[in-house]
């Protein structure tokens, strides 16, 4: 059986969603877990919150705790994450910002090791109807051993800009690796 995404929500709808003192549309919170395909679901620790106003702009936070699974003598461990995404259909524009912090996979013949991704995007929808703006995205290290042979990274980054000048779309960006063995 294939793996899946279980996710949970609860709903409290407005004008004072969940007994809350400023008025909304609605507040979800909304937990994780993930059957491995063998119908033994494991929760992920932690929780999506998100609050639509009334005006449309919405604001979610993912919030994950640090956690652990094993796995078919497969160990998956992650240090969690914290990331926020807020939106404002009036203007158009969306933006994110957070962490995805370090996580880890080890088998018995491979370990792979991954460092902290930080992510700020700043968006707004052009009138050619797709967004343009910019996103940062770093992640440090990333260090995988399969059978005693070693690859590493010393970081990744990612740097990207788009804007609208005289009906045109005009766009960079820059991935970078830095330092690859």
């Amino acid at each position: 059986e294939l793996p899946s995404l279980i996710i949970d929500t609860h709903l409290d709808h407005g004008p004072l969603p969940a007994g809350s003192m400023s008025p909304g549309l609605a507040e979800t919170v909304s937990t994780f877990m993930i059957d491995p395909g063998n119908g033994g679901p494991f929760e992920i620790p932690g929780a999506l919150t998100s609050r639509v106003g009334l005006s449309g702009a919405s604001n979610s936070r993912l919030l994950l705790e640090a956690g652990s699974f094993d796995h078919e003598k497969t160990t998956f461990e992650w240090q969690g994450a914290d990331l926020t995404v807020d939106t404002d259909p009036s203007s158009g524009t969306v933006s994110v910002e957070g962490e995805i912090k370090a996580w880890k996979v080890a088998a018995s013949d491979m370990v792979a090791d991954f460092s902290a991704i930080s992510i700020s995007a700043n968006q707004v929808r052009s009138d050619f109807g797709f967004n343009v703006g910019s996103i940062e995205m770093n992640m440090g290290p990333i260090s995988m051993v399969e059978n005693g042979a070693e690859f590493s990274i010393a970081s990744l980054s990612l740097s990207a800009d788009s804007s609208i000048n005289d009906d045109r779309m005009d766009g960079q960006s820059v991935f970078v690796i830095n330092s690859a063995t």
